[in-house]
């Protein structure tokens, strides 16, 4: 284990080629990506700033060897063991923190992490204890990402009901069951939850790649079922407008015809 200001280093340094910007930690700001805006029906900006952020990736580690759950749960810190409920042992650690699920048969599943790198060094760490306790042949083998969810916000409302009825092969709206549009995407395989308020949940991705690719397919669907709360104040305003000059026109009309009559009275 390196110590916490290399580490840091290192971060700084090994996830700027492999990342994107917008899928660097939460807490750093995540750098604006244009995308591209709706097809000529859209009376939305051409772009906006879209920041796409990894919530959670889930990937699996092979440790090479059989382990003693009984063991690990008495030799590491901040491990929980209950067999009737869960068949592994829990283990919370805090730099980077990430939860690991340790299996008898070497596998552990590490979950929590926001970027790959804290992933493979939680799943490193992991080995380190294990071999600090007594399994000398304990390794990260076999490192596989299995999932990563994403989050990213397009800044309009959507039209969910539109969007159901226009790509009703991959897309399934049911308000009563889930307050979101099911999405699923075949090439790249994700699904995408969306919802009214332009929020959009990604999962099932494998790579920020395919997160990327994705992403640059679904926006420019969402633009086109774009709802527009100002076009539709502007065309209440524009009503409110023209019944205020009838109505001017309409008192100016009286006014003149009242001034005539005086001035004929006169």
């Amino acid at each position: 284990l390196r110590p916490a200001s290399a580490v840091a280093a290192a971060r700084g340094e090994a996830l700027a080629p492999r990342f994107s910007p917008a899928m660097q930690r939460p807490a750093a700001s995540a750098a604006p990506a244009p995308a591209a805006g709706g097809p000529g029906g859209s009376t939305g900006p051409a772009n906006f700033s879209l920041n796409v952020t990894v919530q959670n990736i889930c990937a699996t580690v092979n440790m090479g060897t059989k382990l003693e759950l009984e063991k690990i749960s008495v030799g590491i810190r901040n491990c929980e063991y209950q067999p009737r409920k869960f068949p592994g042992v829990v283990m919370r650690l805090r730099d980077p923190r990430v939860t690991a699920l340790i299996f008898s048969t070497g596998k552990v599943v590490v979950t929590g992490a926001k970027t790959e790198y804290d992933s493979r060094t939680a799943g490193r760490k992991t080995a380190y204890l294990l071999r600090k306790i007594g399994f000398p042949d304990a390794q990260m083998k076999e490192y596989k990402i299995q999932n990563m969810t994403g989050t990213f916000d397009v800044q309009h409302p959507i039209r969910l009901e539109g969007l159901a009825y226009a790509r009703q092969r991959t897309c399934v709206f049911e308000p009563e069951v889930f307050p979101g549009a099911v999405y699923r995407m075949a090439e790249p395989k994700l699904v995408f939850l969306i919802f009214v308020n332009g929020k959009v949940v990604i999962t099932g991705a494998k790579s920020t790649e395919q997160i990327t690719q994705g992403v640059s397919i679904l926006v420019p669907q969402l633009q086109e079922f774009r709802k527009e709360p100002r076009a539709v104040t502007a065309a209440v305003a524009a009503a409110a407008d023209a019944a205020a000059g009838a109505a001017a026109a309409a008192a100016a009309g009286v006014h003149a015809q009242g001034s005539g009559a005086a001035q004929a009275a006169a």
